[in-house]
């Protein structure tokens, strides 16, 4: 059960690389030039943001469990 959780919780960032796959192949299809010059921007870029998106969510999660851990020790 934790496996489809886990996919529910990161289901936009499934979503946002999808989109860039459909978008570069509608421009595959379309016959720009550039290409490979944008769909390697595009990946670096993509790769930079899940980067970001998955060390600050797991900031985010020590953040709150040490918070969560002062009040239990306040109360």
């Amino acid at each position: 059960m934790g496996k489809l959780e886990d996919l529910k919780k990161h289901s936009s960032v499934i979503g946002i690389g999808i989109g860039f796959m459909i978008i570069v192949l509608v421009m595959y299809l379309k016959g720009d030039e550039d290409l490979l010059g944008q769909g390697l921007t595009y990946l670096i870029g993509f790769g930079i943001f899940l980067t970001l998106y998955f060390t600050f969510g797991k900031l985010n999660k020590r953040y709150l469990d040490k918070r969560l851990k002062e009040k239990e020790g306040d109360e």
